[in-house]
């Protein structure tokens, strides 16, 4: 499939949204995103929703919420425009009946699904999209990417650890980048042809890292094991994404981290992005899990999302679908 069917796909996506508001995730990848959009267009960012609570900033409301469009996030509510990249079909018949028209997310451009991912590290099989939502977004906007070795460079190899991908997933990595990102030089190139990680980028990523973290980036690994195929010295990069959320936190410490990483990247990415002043509405939702296989046994996805009122979900792990219900949008 050429570029031209995914790039389609997403720019009636990006067509169809105003260009005011962003919601994004609490995350390198998101954040990212969100950035860029922010220095494109002028929107402004006015929420991050963290797969349980939402929170608005400096008075927006719930009506702009709906009007944003949700970056690194599948979403499935009438109105609301998501651009995401995560697994979202158990069988690829499903039709996801409440996701709103037109929205983007490359693994419902290819047939991929529950049933025929999850085949395991150096498979020579095609999985989920194996990258992260800034790599297709900068490439269907046409954004350039930094210089090598610079920090944003590591910024966007960082993102969702899309540096690691190579070196577990060769033959997915190398079909996702000839469906998406053929002909196309930089990052991606780089990683999918284990390039990138050398000498040099070691010593700018560590910086990167070092620098994530003492401004307040969440210590952890994204994974549920840690790769055994990359390079030693490049193990403890792995990780460390996320800018945690949770009810009982008091809101002005999280915000100054926060704010403190949306501005490293607006200056490593030279992008100019929004002030983001004070969060001043907290909308609470309730996660939970279920099984994939239990699912179809019972019925099917889509009848599933309906009876249960989903507002959001992903397949994580091949025995864990995570969705979120009780959003009052």
């Amino acid at each position: 499939m050429s570029d031209d069917i995914w790039l389609q796909s997403f720019n009636q996506a990006l067509g169809s949204w105003d260009k005011k508001f962003i919601v994004t995730s609490p995350d390198i990848d998101g954040l990212l995103c969100a950035a860029l959009l922010s220095h494109r267009y002028g929107a402004r960012l006015i929420g991050v929703y963290t797969t349980t609570h939402l929170l608005l900033f400096d008075n927006f409301t719930r009506d702009a919420a709906k009007e944003a469009i949700w970056v690194d996030h599948d979403i499935s509510h009438p109105g609301i425009i998501c651009m995401g990249q995560h697994l979202i079909k158990i069988e690829e018949n499903d039709q996801l009946p409440t996701r709103h028209k037109p929205n983007f997310n490359p693994n419902l451009i290819w047939p991929v699904n529950w049933k025929n991912c999850f085949n395991g590290r150096q498979a020579k099989k095609v999985d989920k999209y194996p990258f992260a939502t800034i790599h297709y977004m900068m490439k269907g906007i046409q954004e350039p990417e930094p210089a090598k070795y610079s920090k944003g460079y590591s910024l966007l190899a960082h993102a969702d650890g899309t540096w690691v991908t190579s070196y577990d997933y060769p033959y997915n990595c190398n079909q996702w980048r000839d469906w998406m990102f053929r002909d196309y030089p930089g990052l991606i190139n780089d990683i999918v042809n284990l390039t990138y990680a050398d000498s040099r980028s070691l010593k700018v990523h560590l910086e990167v890292l070092d620098d994530l973290l003492s401004i307040g980036i969440s210590k952890g690994k994204s994974r549920k094991s840690v790769s055994q195929d990359i390079p030693s010295e490049w193990r403890k990069i792995e990780g460390h994404q996320s800018i945690r959320f949770s009810r009982n936190m008091k809101k002005e410490p999280w915000l100054e981290k926060f704010n403190n990483i949306w501005s490293y990247i607006s200056n490593e990415m030279n992008w100019d992005v929004n002030n983001i002043g004070v969060i001043t509405s907290l909308i609470s939702g309730k996660t939970d899990r279920d099984f994939p296989d239990r699912i179809i046994r019972n019925s099917n996805l889509d009848n599933w999302m309906i009876k249960e009122k989903v507002f959001s979900h992903a397949i994580i792990f091949q025995s864990t679908i995570r969705y979120t219900t009780g959003m009052n949008l």
